[in-house]
């Protein structure tokens, strides 16, 4: 957890993050965040429960005669709605808080919707009545180019305004809000954006699956808002009329609520099965129609194939942060063997407190993509540590079957437990609280898991990322470690001060690339902060005294299947102080791991059906 880092800066791309349309630079700083930082990540976690709760609030919308509650936006902050000067066409900023609760919903359903086709690319299919998502989608990679124009949708800066994109080429271009242009080329793994204002352009390294990921959770939502409109007595109906002079197939489904009538319709050329157009609007009880969005579909023969297509002047500086060979090589050792080491296993960790007690039991299971982590707590609300601990002490044990055999009797007691699960294609999650009652089951799509970092992989190789560089310090020497360091620039966003902060993850190539050793450090004084009055003018009591944070892994055992794995890893920190420096480590916690790697897995443990709380 990021206790020294004031996070109010990282709200506004968080929901970019969730609704689908944070630049795939950001996106992977804000990851890189969320890795470290727990009170983001839940946040992040929230954030994607409430756009289930968007489209769940149908069903009481009609019984309650209100649309939607706290949006996604309304939990980052307090505005309002700004509108443009035509009363039909609402200007929508996600920096802004949105106050009126049928565009809250028009506005994140066009959003979603718009951007299947659009930035699902490289793979997916999402069905409708007539002409399924799957054949537009078909026919709109035969396409050589598509180019994507947004209107009326948001004017955020983090989106994008007009769009290429080339399947076979594995080519997205895009012109900014902002004004800024970007240039990704998957083949090359390479990112290129362009910035008017210091008229630069910034090369960095992109993987194959970190692009797509943040653009194809949309799916799930349009299936799920098309099954609460039908719920809630939709109508679908499909019709020819006139588009730019051709006839084409309209499939419009509208649903009415307190009087309002809402309406989403997408234009599509019915031999080619090609969308043209996705529109979305309101209609009140006078027949007051107000766009929401609309994006518009062409297929040119020809697109931009490198940055400077976009305009961009040949004489840019170029930036390059592209990794080293060096830092390349150790990486992709780092992450092939930690895919092949966390294939299928079962991971019991208990967490002690520094005077030795458990108070947490976690259960990690997975099989390939299917994947569930429980987290159980061991005390109830009002016992005392001291006045139960040795009676629990005595029920948890000290080995795998023991604590098992706890875990799974504990579903017949009460207590809190979590429960998050991954099968591939959508996340679930619920939870039971202390009194014994289970949440409802939350389910969003997903390519990539949304577990919490509390799971092998993240224990033995958390997330570096690929800004590191491979240095040598005392530590690695004399450990005959690799040390990768990361270093990250403070910053002020509305008088709120982010620290500078020093990460460092101590990696040791003789036992399969485990991070031994992960130092975070937030420092007031950086040597490494560029700009050296990033302070002035802030008032001294909103700039926190720094800290610094270690997790060791102090010991290891080699398992069957001859990877390395921990057994303990110690927590230790000196506090937020002025004199952190000075001031020895105090050890938090220790996690004593308990693995089997070639487990037989409780039956229907990966069975999405049989999770509490349905």
């Amino acid at each position: 957890m990021d206790n020294q880092n004031n996070c109010t800066k990282y709200f506004e791309n968080i929901a970019a993050l969730v609704l689908g349309l944070l630049e795939p630079k950001e996106a992977e700083k804000l990851h890189e965040h969320l890795e470290k930082c727990e009170n983001c990540k839940t946040l992040y976690q929230n954030m994607l429960n409430e756009e289930k709760d968007i489209r769940a609030s149908f069903s009481e919308v009609a019984q309650k005669g209100e649309v939607i509650q706290n949006s996604l936006i309304e939990k980052l902050d307090k505005g309002n709605l700004e509108t443009t000067e035509k009363p039909n066409v609402i200007k929508i900023n996600r920096s802004k808080l949105i106050r009126n609760p049928l565009v809250k919903f028009a506005a994140a359903a066009v959003l979603i919707v718009a951007l299947i086709t659009v930035i699902n690319y490289f793979g997916g299919s999402i069905p409708i009545t007539t002409i399924s998502f799957a054949e537009m989608t078909d026919a709109i990679k035969k396409e050589p180019w598509v180019y994507i124009k947004y209107s009326g949708i948001s004017s955020s800066t983090t989106g994008p305004k007009d769009m290429w994109i080339n399947f076979e080429l594995k080519i997205n271009a895009a012109k900014m809000g902002n004004g800024q242009l970007t240039f990704v080329n998957l083949n090359e793994h390479k990112s290129y954006t362009y910035d008017p204002n210091n008229k630069s352009i910034t090369i960095d390294y992109i993987f194959e699956n970190e692009y797509p990921e943040y653009f194809s959770s949309p799916i799930s939502i349009v299936e799920n808002i098309n099954r609460q409109l039908e719920a809630q007595g939709a109508q679908t109906i499909i019709h020819q009329a006139e588009y730019n002079g051709e006839t084409v197939l309209v499939q419009e489904s509208t649903v009415s609520i307190n009087n309002t009538v809402f309406s989403l319709s997408m234009y599509i050329q019915p031999d080619s099965k090609l969308l043209l157009c996705m529109q979305s609007n309101t209609t009140d009880s006078k027949g007051n129609s107000k766009i929401v969005g609309e994006i518009t579909f062409e297929y040119p023969r020809s697109g931009p194939e490198d940055i400077y297509a976009l305009n961009v002047p040949r004489n840019a500086m170029i930036i390059s942060k592209l990794p080293s060979d060096e830092y390349m090589a150790i990486w992709d050792n780092y992450r092939r063997i930690r895919d092949e080491a966390t294939q299928a296993y079962i991971m019991i960790v208990t967490h002690a407190d520094s005077s030795s007690v458990i108070d947490m039991v976690d259960v990690d299971y997975k099989s390939d993509q299917n994947h569930r982590f429980e987290r159980h707590f061991v005390f109830k609300a009002g016992q005392g540590y001291y006045t139960f601990q040795q009676q629990y002490k005595e029920q948890l044990g000290d080995t795998f079957d023991s604590l098992l055999a706890w875990i799974q009797n504990h579903y017949t007691d009460s207590g809190y437990i979590s429960i998050s699960f991954y099968n591939g294609k959508h996340d679930y999650s619920t939870s039971r609280d202390d009194k014994g009652n289970w949440s409802k089951i939350e389910k969003m799509y997903s390519d990539v898991s949304l577990l919490p970092n509390e799971t092998l992989e993240s224990i033995c190789w958390p997330h570096i990322g690929k800004r590191g560089n491979v240095i040598e310090d005392d530590y690695s020497k004399q450990n005959n470690l690799i040390c990768i360091e990361r270093l990250q620039q403070g910053s002020i966003d509305q008088d709120t001060v982010s620290l500078p902060a020093r990460f460092l993850f101590y990696i040791d190539s003789q036992k399969d690339y485990l991070c031994i050793r992960k130092v975070i450090e937030w420092r007031p004084d950086a040597d490494w902060q560029e700009d050296k009055n990033w302070l002035d003018g802030i008032e001294p009591e909103k700039t926190r005294d720094g800290s610094i944070t270690i997790e060791d892994i102090t010991e290891v055992f080699q398992a069957p299947n001859g990877h390395w794995y921990p057994m303990v890893v110690e927590e230790k920190q000196t506090g937020i102080r002025k004199d952190y420096k000075d001031v020895p480590l105090k050890l938090i916690s220790t996690e004593k791991i308990y693995l089997k790697t070639n487990p037989k897995f409780p039956d229907g443990i990966f069975n999405a059906e049989n999770l509490p709380g349905q």
